[in-house]
């Protein structure tokens, strides 16, 4: 399962930094299967642990037990946190420079321009994970759709960059210092799983209680729909 995988990564990175790896339990339905992209995922679940992981730890919570919920949608409901999915538009699919042309008489596609890149039919779900790692400040939680932002020291942002930077280009530094060896990085993490997020449907929620803890929500919806064969069916 690819949230035990995340949980096994995310706790070896924990353990070498701070000696101590909390616990994750999975509940709701921890066997539905959906389609997506493995990748994309592992990423977005990584940076969500890390964040949960971190605070738990940090507050002192470890005993506590990181909780993850696995919630099939409903169908044709809509994911939690897609109002602002991107647009084709957004996404450069809206052939705007022919729609410019004098005389074109091609059909225009500018009303087509909110259609979502997903079809609303696909299976999804919604990922609830809960920690009490004491919730997020409220100078804090203005930010954390910044990119950039971090709450690592400048020593901290900086180690998390050389280690990503040595031998990589750009684009590879801000996705290695997000989702390599270290428990948190430069500040990309969170906004960028939600951009992954909303362009296959879906968004992140976050609701925090300060002084308690956080729960993130992770909708998704599904690139496709997945075939169940019954066994001896082939």
């Amino acid at each position: 399962m690819i949230i035990r995988n995340c949980e096994s990564t995310v706790g070896d990175i924990c353990e070498f930094r701070y000696g101590v790896r909390p616990t994750v339990t999975i509940n709701g339905d921890a066997d539905y299967i959906f389609a997506h992209i493995p990748m994309h995922l592992e990423y977005i679940i990584t940076e969500l642990l890390k964040n949960a992981f971190r605070a738990t730890v940090e507050r002192g919570m470890e005993r506590e037990p990181i909780e993850i919920t696995i919630a099939p949608l409903p169908e044709g409901a809509t994911p939690r946190g897609s109002e602002h999915s991107i647009s084709n538009v957004d996404q450069g699919a809206v052939d705007l420079a022919s729609n410019s042309l004098p005389g074109y008489s091609g059909k225009s596609t500018l009303k087509d321009s909110m259609i979502r890149p997903l079809q609303e039919s696909t299976p999804g779900v919604t990922i609830r994970i809960r920690d009490r790692g004491g919730g997020i400040s409220p100078e804090n939680y203005k930010h954390i759709w910044d990119y950039s932002f971090t709450t690592f020291n400048e020593d901290e942002a900086n180690d998390s960059l050389s280690t990503a930077t040595a031998g990589s280009d750009a684009f590879n530094a801000i996705s290695g210092a997000t989702g390599g060896s270290s428990i948190a990085g430069l500040g990309y993490g969170l906004p960028l799983g939600r951009a992954y997020a909303e362009y296959f449907g879906g968004g992140i929620d976050v609701q925090s209680l300060w002084g308690w803890g956080t729960d993130i929500y992770l909708s998704l919806r599904g690139v496709g729909n997945v075939e169940i064969k019954e066994p001896g069916n082939g």
